[in-house]
């Protein structure tokens, strides 16, 4: 989660020049460490819930021309988690 949060603070940093780029970078090792830990294997923490909603909300930010697919898809997998 923290990964996360670091990238929607690189998106709304009015003041970087490459915010967009530390964004991504952020996101993409938010993703790497899901990978980690295998998610379907036990019940997920609530974490790991909160992390795929916010990646599901940066989807939807900063997608591109599928981004509202790709928010639709990674939200849904968050409310299954959610409730198992």
């Amino acid at each position: 989660m923290l990964f996360m949060l670091l990238a929607f603070g690189a998106l709304t940093d009015a003041t970087a020049a490459h915010a967009a780029a530390d964004a991504d970078a952020y996101y993409t090792l938010a993703k790497a460490a899901l990978g980690l830990a295998p998610v379907l294997e036990r019940p997920p923490s609530v974490a790991t819930v909160q992390t795929l909603a916010l990646m599901a909300i940066y989807e939807g930010m900063c997608g591109g021309e599928n981004a509202i697919e790709a928010t639709w898809a990674v939200m849904g997998i968050a409310t299954k988690l959610a409730q198992s």
